[in-house]
């Protein structure tokens, strides 16, 4: 956490703590998401890429960094986590072997309390996920959660997905955006829920123009 003043053009900041996380694994484990719960502790998500040993680490560290839990979720890839007003975790993750998407719900303990696929090989478009893709979460007014994700609906073409679930993990609905107009390679790069209960959801393409790679927001 760092703290700044400034007088003119001088900025001055300090360090309050620092807090390294170490797991004896010969793999990278690559820092995700950290988020600040309302008591001021914070929940951490990290996790491999999945070359070789695939896992998740989520820790749960107090308001001074110190480490108050580290819970640790082998075969799936950890890529986004929320909290809600209740203090209950939201983690999404992918699978390595199937590229599904995961959602799982943890307790303020991090005690899993349920976790449930989606889109393995049926919904939508029936077609697999492509594997490195995020997955985004953002909570809605209402309590549920969204999510954001790249689905391929045939070779080469990808195209963004918003899909949202009740806080059991029952899909309510999962929708494709774009045509068949838009650039073959959409990404969604974020969720966010609005006040209102709309969602915005910034979306990268990537497309060949004179011969040359460009990608838009």
């Amino acid at each position: 956490t760092l703290s700044s003043s400034s007088a003119a053009s001088d900025v001055y900041k300090r360090q309050m703590w620092k807090q390294e996380l170490k797991i004896d694994l010969p793999e990278i484990i690559q820092h995700r998401e950290l988020k600040q719960l309302p008591t001021g502790e914070f929940i951490q998500l990290a996790s491999t890429d999945g070359e070789n040993d695939t896992l998740t680490i989520l820790s749960k560290l107090s308001v001074d960094g110190e480490l108050i839990w580290s819970k640790v979720f082998d075969n799936v890839i950890g890529l986004d986590v929320v909290v809600d007003n209740d203090g209950f975790i939201y983690t999404a993750a992918r699978e390595w072997d199937s590229d599904a998407v995961i959602l799982m719900k943890l307790d303020s303990q991090g005690e899993l309390i349920w976790s449930r696929v989606y889109f393995s090989n049926s919904n939508p478009e029936n077609t697999p996920l492509l594997f490195k893709e995020q997955v985004f979460l953002a909570l809605l007014s209402n309590g549920n959660i969204a999510m954001s994700f790249g689905q391929k609906i045939k070779d080469n073409i990808q195209r963004p997905y918003v899909a949202t679930v009740n806080r059991e993990g029952d899909l309510l609905w999962a929708k494709k955006i774009g045509s068949p107009h838009t650039p073959p390679y959409d990404l969604p790069v974020d969720i966010e829920a609005l006040p209102g209960g709309d969602m915005l959801l910034p979306v990268s393409y990537t497309h060949l123009r004179a011969h040359e790679t460009e990608a838009d927001l």
